[in-house]
């Protein structure tokens, strides 16, 4: 609570940038506008941040709603509402990015959402050279949203999370999809229930036509994979991201896809699903040739995909990261030995493969795996990640002389940031043995994290002046 001593009052234009704003974050829309008319700095601030992103969710007051709850129609309800959408006029012409979310899950019939949803997105109509960024969350898409919305040929940066298509047909879509030129696209978790199927794949052939000039990709769709695999569409993309889903029956034609793009510059490929369903660790037989990817510098996926990995690269961040198997089913008997595939992997179990790495994620089977043989060491690796995800069992533990080892191999003056997460070390001497480990090979680092399996952590910030470590909160660290 702010406090004033005598004869000083507390003025909000007096506090940090970071302070103002979450004061603000708990007014809403209106009293932000008001404040706004305060004074001229608190104008200034406001219009060149707040008000840059607009949210329109369904925060209805109680008449309102009461009308909704009762309406027979749509169209009686929408006649009640305010027919210029309800986003301040004033602030319409500093909005770029406007996000519509939470409209499916009110209690009301489809016909009132579909009224409500209208009224409130009417404002959108007179952002058409405004908005660069949309948003759509948990949102049923009706023909008057997306006839709302179509108008906004500026937008750049498309989204969709957890969107319905079954109240839209492809002239619909099309209409809204065909004035873009879209840079960025994300599809996540759509519903394609109560679509039909002509409509579904024309609504999809309608967003593969909008991809010419994507740059950056991300989604979920098995269908969108496939298509992308197939089709002669070859996008600039730079940033993919890839969710699989169940048995990876798309494995092949995400690869495919993967090796014509080389103007790649990040690819992350995710295995997780949302009903939690065995991800088996057994290497893959599909092959993504990192030579074909010349630009390529950022690569996240599973560890059994390290299998897929071939040909000489410039990666610099490198992570082969698992959803802990806690998550999934029972199934510690079908368990791939990460050993294994490390050592059946194009070299990957030395360390000469990872020279031109600086952030660097590994299981920690792969850690303790490879080996440098050469004797040449890492030059450029500045962050080091090693976690027990994909133990079998947590109670294994690792003798000193396997960490020692580890720590021969990882060695470097570059390292700055080591870190251990999920480690299933119980006894006292193990912790004492990665200490020791720590100031005997990596007397570079500034942080050090040790993440035990049972909950216990320890993050160490090294203090800049007298080079002690003291503890500190990894979140708030940039």
């Amino acid at each position: 609570m702010l406090t004033e001593k005598p004869g000083q009052r507390c003025n909000l234009l007096s506090l940090p940038l970071e302070v103002k704003f979450q004061v603000i974050s708990y007014l809403n829309p209106e009293d932000i506008f008001r404040l706004s008319n305060t004074c001229h700095i608190m104008r200034y601030a406001l219009f060149s941040t707040v008000f840059r992103r607009v949210v329109i969710r369904p925060i209805i007051d109680n008449e309102v709603m009461s009308r909704a709850q009762s309406s027979k129609s749509r169209n009686a309800l929408y006649r009640t509402l305010n027919k210029d959408g309800y986003v301040p006029e004033n602030i319409l012409p500093v909005v770029r990015e406007c996000i519509i979310r939470e409209w499916r899950g009110l209690l009301l019939k489809a016909h009132a959402i579909d009224a409500l949803l209208t009224a409130y997105t009417n404002s959108l109509r007179r952002m058409d050279n405004i908005i660069t960024s949309l948003t759509l969350i948990n949102i049923t898409l009706t023909p008057s949203l997306l006839l709302n919305i179509q108008k906004l040929s500026y937008v750049r940066s498309l989204t969709l999370i957890s969107c319905d298509f079954g109240q839209v047909t492809t002239r619909h879509v099309r209409d809204f999809l065909t004035p873009l030129n879209l840079e960025k696209f994300e599809l996540f978790g759509a519903s394609w229930v109560g679509t039909s199927t002509k409509n579904a794949q024309g609504i999809r052939a309608a967003f593969l036509s909008s991809m010419e000039n994507i740059v950056e990709l991300k989604h979920d769709q098995l269908w969108l994979t496939k298509f992308l695999s197939s089709s002669s569409i070859t996008p600039p993309l730079q940033v993919l991201n890839i969710h699989l889903g169940l048995f990876h029956t798309s494995l092949h034609e995400a690869f495919s896809f993967i090796n014509r793009i080389p103007t790649l510059v990040s690819v992350t490929i995710e295995e997780d699903n949302p009903y939690h369903e065995p991800i088996y660790l057994h290497p893959v037989t599909e092959r993504i040739s990192l030579s074909s990817l010349p630009r390529l510098h950022r690569l996240i996926c599973p560890p059994r995909f390290i299998s897929a990995l071939i040909g000489p690269h410039t990666i610099s961040q490198l992570s082969f990261t698992i959803t802990p198997l806690k998550d999934y089913s029972s199934m510690t008997s079908a368990i791939w030995p990460l050993s294994e595939t490390l050592l059946g992997s194009d070299g990957w179990s030395k360390l000469n493969r990872y020279q031109s790495v600086q952030v660097l994620h590994l299981p920690v089977g792969f850690a303790f795996g490879i080996t440098d043989t050469d004797g040449i060491g890492l030059s450029q690796l500045k962050e080091l990640t090693v976690d027990a995800y994909s133990l079998a069992w947590p109670e294994t533990e690792f003798s000193a002389e396997e960490l020692h080892s580890f720590a021969l191999t990882f060695s470097t003056p570059s390292l700055r940031y080591l870190r251990f997460i999920n480690m299933p070390f119980t006894k006292p001497a193990r912790k004492d043995t990665l200490v020791e480990i720590q100031s005997k090979y990596f007397t570079g680092l500034d942080r050090f994290s040790f993440w035990l399996s049972g909950g216990d952590r320890w993050d160490l910030k090294k203090d800049p002046v007298d080079r002690s470590w003291k503890l500190y909160d990894p979140a708030g660290c940039e």
